[in-house]
């Protein structure tokens, strides 16, 4: 085998786990009817990508660690509406954000929201704290169940 070629599939090995992270969507409407049709809680994180340093700092210690990524999906639908100021959104995307920003009455960064969107009940409602992906996916598992357990009575 040639170096190239090894390093090559070096490269796309290397790729290959760094692409398994969970996929975030930035389109509210397709994360809601994903929720819809596969029963789930939408999780929404409210940030400033390119300047909250704590949206960077929960992003870098929860939502971007291996434990959080390949176990996420599972139980919610991630989806990100940013607010970023030296990146330019669309204007149907920023207005859409912004709308968001309004329903959901954010007026700090971070915020995360654990929303039912069967019944349009907030769950839980945070901004940055210390804990761990293990810790914070018990406790998004521990509000998915009692979801499950009161929709059934």
């Amino acid at each position: 085998m040639t170096i190239p070629r090894i390093l090559f599939y070096c490269v796309a090995l290397y790729l290959g786990q760094v692409t398994a992270e969970a996929k975030w969507f930035d389109n509210y409407n397709s994360a809601q009817q994903k929720a819809l049709d596969e029963n789930k809680l939408i999780l929404l994180f409210f940030t400033g990508s390119d300047w909250c340093h704590w949206c960077h700092k929960l992003k870098r210690e929860v939502f971007a660690q291996k434990d959080f990524e390949t176990e996420i999906e599972e139980i919610v639908i991630p989806t990100k509406i940013d607010f970023p100021q030296r990146k330019k959104l669309s204007p149907k995307l920023l207005r859409k954000n912004q709308t968001l920003k309004a329903k959901f009455e954010v007026t700090s960064f971070p915020t995360v929201i654990l929303y039912d969107p069967f019944s349009g009940k907030e769950l839980w409602r945070h901004g940055y704290f210390e804990t761990t992906p293990e810790d914070y996916i018990r406790l998004l598992e521990l509000l998915h169940q009692s979801k499950h357990s009161t929709r059934a009575h």
